[in-house]
């Protein structure tokens, strides 16, 4: 059977729970025009259907389009207090990428890894269903190594992408790479946080639902996603004709640890500057004031 354009394989979510966010229809959620001042109080979902999965994804705000992408273990939630510090002035786009609890494989028994470029091809229709214009990017960790794989192969969708920490494991030796987590070593996965600069701390208090996707979402990035991104190879030949529209972002807090120096390796094979915002690795998801307003600065400068 012929597989249908992605454009054409879009479906509404309508009457689901959604954590208290409404449900509203496929032209609400794929409207990125139009907005009125009560839109940025509301959180659109939909499910875009892709060759191999459906991909949740979400939008909120108003004014031009800033997909947002995040780090490993991260769904469309995870940089949500980034998401309602700019949606006043940015139309913001998240998805949950495939795999994840809202995100269904279309074969369920699928246990390959799934890579980097792979995961770029769904941030380009994620974009495709909701603009044919260019958009802003942001990626943290994982989701930055997705932008640059997205920026190699759709400059044309993007006006602008910030990668911050990109783990671009395969310009560093060998040596300086931190043991990937275990799937079957919980004590792991905190070591490997602790590489990169991040410590993990378990929130309290979650709906039962919301624990259940974390706990399915971490277990997909550490099975699924970490080795694929482990060695992954940003072209950088391709990059390099397209530098204008990338900034490559590091936390003033991660010198010392290894997603720091990924990036600021990038940056020099690449010879742009390497930009420092405030905070450490998970920065983004913490969303200071003080990031935030380096990110509007930096976006302002596209």
């Amino acid at each position: 059977m012929a597989t249908l354009p992605v454009s054409m394989r879009v479906k509404a979510n309508r009457s689901q729970e959604n954590d208290g966010f409404p449900r509203t229809s496929l032209q609400s959620a794929c409207s990125c025009s139009a907005k009125t001042s009560e839109s940025s109080k509301l959180v659109k979902t939909a499910t875009l259907l892709v060759p191999g999965a459906s991909l949740h994804y979400q939008v909120r705000g108003q004014g031009p389009l800033l997909l947002l992408m995040s780090g490993g273990g991260g769904d469309a939630d995870a940089l949500s207090a980034l998401a309602q510090s700019l949606e006043a002035d940015y139309t913001i786009a998240s998805y949950d990428r495939r795999g994840y609890a809202r995100s269904p494989l279309d074969d369920p028994g699928d246990t390959s890894i799934i890579p980097v470029e792979t995961a770029g091809d769904d941030a380009h229709h994620v974009l495709a269903a909701l603009t044919s214009e260019p958009a802003y990017v942001f990626g943290s960790s994982l989701g930055a190594l997705i932008g640059l794989e997205l920026l190699t192969r759709h400059p044309e969708q993007v006006r602008l992408l910030v990668a911050h920490e990109p783990p671009t494991h395969t310009l560093v030796p060998e040596s300086e790479r931190p043991p990937l987590p275990d799937p079957n070593d919980p004590a792991s996965a905190a070591k490997y946080a602790a590489a990169i600069g991040v410590k993990l701390v378990a929130p309290t208090n979650l709906p039962p639902e919301v624990e259940r996707r974390r706990t399915l979402n971490g277990k997909h990035f550490i099975s699924r996603e970490a080795r694929s991104a482990r060695v992954y190879a940003p072209d950088l030949a391709r990059l390099a004709t397209v530098t204008s529209r990338l900034v490559l972002a590091g936390g003033e807090e991660g010198r010392p640890f290894i997603a720091y120096r990924c990036a600021a390796k990038a940056a020099e094979r690449l010879g742009v500057p390497l930009v420092e915002f405030p905070g450490d690795h998970a920065a983004p998801s913490v969303a200071s004031p003080q990031f935030v307003e380096k990110l509007r600065a930096v976006l302002a400068r596209a």
